[in-house]
């Protein structure tokens, strides 16, 4: 049985990337209290880079039409990911929660899986979480000199 606590680490990262509607408490997941005002500032805050990237992406001589349409349409699709994300957690707020409940009733009605070690899963999200920054930020830097080597 997993306790909402060990998803806690996964949520905190949501919660970076603008996705943070969700604190767990000690028997349900609830929506943060500005969590939506959140979501919204993040929104705007990101639309608001993309369109200063593009902004100075247009005053570069060196970039090509071919790399500066690649560079819009990446852009736009990153928005519309992290925006559908942001539309959908709030919208179907009440069926994660449900969810979630259905889950933890199941799971304390017949003791499924009683684990040995209580605290592995939440070492096993942190580290999740950890894995999943790395790879990313690795990704985003062979991305940055791979353009940098071949288009400039």
């Amino acid at each position: 049985m997993v306790s909402l606590s060990d998803i806690r680490p996964l949520l905190y990262i949501a919660r970076l990337f603008g996705c943070g509607l969700f604190l767990v408490t000690e028997n349900d997941i609830m929506m943060m209290k500005y969590g939506t005002i959140y979501s919204v500032l993040f929104a705007l805050l990101y639309v608001s880079l993309c369109i200063a990237n593009i902004y100075m992406l247009r005053w570069d001589d060196m970039i090509g039409p071919r790399l500066l349409m690649l560079t819009v349409v990446r852009t736009g699709l990153s928005y519309s990911c992290v925006l559908s994300d942001i539309v959908m957690t709030y919208c179907y707020n009440w069926k994660i929660r449900a969810a979630l409940s259905h889950l933890r009733i199941f799971d304390r009605t017949t003791k499924y899986k009683e684990p040995k070690y209580p605290h592995m899963i939440r070492y096993i999200c942190w580290s999740l979480v950890f894995v999943m920054l790395s790879f990313w930020t690795i990704v985003g830097y062979i991305t940055f000199w791979w353009v940098l080597t071949n288009f400039m």
